[in-house]
């Protein structure tokens, strides 16, 4: 027993809101409760295992929950929904940890999964006017989980030691999109455009269950693979650190709404790094990262950035001076790529 524990336990959250603008009242009352349980297991001094659940229950936030139109934009509009319900997100984390302290070798293992019940999601269409409504509603569970592996081991007492970072992740959501024929729907139905007025009583009344509106909503689920994976060799002694590896990162997403295929997108690079250290306290730095990419819908040239630095200590080794230049060929650069069921 006592290489195991076990912790069990809950908490209890009342909230109370109240929000109040110039058309609208808007009061609530929820009792909002989270499990707990927590696991050790720990069989022998070199080896260790953890495990966290932990679930809790929420409600909307004030801005999603008001019947108020912000129709500060007048061709994109967003509603609250005051029918929306609240949702329960379920979390569990694991940990594995493995060290041999003769041989200086570890191993870690993280595994993180995460599940939302009655999850909040979004709806938006379009009106024959072109103007896009969006409005938050309860979908189907969503879910998202990742991996990560962690491996260092030297070689013996040669110096030279590697070290390995495994990183894979799934995340899976949900939302509506009007359907064509629903694109051209009598908006005046719902929303009164002179006085900024949405009727969501009506509106809940005809799409209280979007999944069965199929005539006028598709479901579009989004699914989303990640895959990163580094290497790095090091050799180090008293006088020169060296290390060479090398990193790939892969990402695709699916949508269930648009079957054209999407393709997979690579991020690539190739680095080096020196640390060199003479006598007299002088350090020479430099590192070089040679990156290219692939999939990408816009063809992105490869880099080759290199850093380079100098110091000196002085005052008996209690002051450093340094030299620095950063990205010496020019170039560097920021690449961000963004997927969303917008269309």
């Amino acid at each position: 027993l006592k290489k195991f524990r076990a912790h069990l336990g809950a908490a209890v959250n009342p909230t109370q809101t109240y929000n109040r603008t110039n058309v609208e009242e808007y009061k609530s009352s929820v009792i909002n409760w989270s499990p707990q349980a927590m696991l050790f297991y720990s069989p022998n001094d070199n080896t260790n295992v953890r495990v966290f659940y932990f679930g809790r229950s929420a409600q909307p936030s004030t801005s999603q929950l008001m019947p108020v139109p912000d129709n500060s934009n007048p061709l994109n509009i967003s509603l609250g929904n005051p029918y929306l319900q609240p949702y329960f997100n379920h979390n569990i984390r694991g940990r594995f940890g493995y060290t041999n302290k003769k041989t200086f070798t570890s191993l870690n293992f993280n595994l993180r999964a995460t599940m939302i019940e009655n999850a909040i999601t979004s709806a938006q269409w379009y009106d024959g006017a072109g103007r896009q409504y969006s409005i938050p509603v309860n979908g189907p569970a969503t879910a998202s989980l990742n991996g990560r592996l962690f491996i260092n081991s030297p070689f013996g007492k040669s110096g030279f030691s590697i070290f390995s970072m495994t990183f894979a992740s799934y995340n899976e959501s949900v939302s509506y999109i009007g359907t064509t024929a629903f694109q051209q729907f009598d908006a005046d139905k719902y929303y009164d455009d002179d006085q900024a007025v949405f009727d969501y009583d009506r509106f809940h009344e005809d799409f209280s269950d979007l999944d069965k509106a199929t005539d006028a909503f598709s479901r579009n689920k989004i699914q989303t693979v990640g895959l990163t994976q580094r290497l790095r060799f090091t050799y180090r002694n008293d006088i020169v650190e060296l290390n060479l590896g090398g990193r790939t990162r892969m990402s695709k997403s699916w949508y269930t709404i648009q079957n054209s295929n999407q393709q997979y997108t690579w991020n690539n690079q190739v680095d080096a790094s020196m640390n060199w250290t003479i006598p007299g306290g002088i350090n020479f730095i430099a590192d070089v990262d040679y990156n290219w990419y692939n999939g990408y819908t816009t063809p992105q040239e490869p880099e080759f950035v290199w850093n380079a630095e100098i110091t000196q200590l002085l005052f008996n080794n209690k002051c450093t001076i340094a030299l620095r230049a950063y990205d010496i060929l020019n170039q560097a650069k920021n690449l961000t790529v963004t997927d969303n069921s917008n269309y």
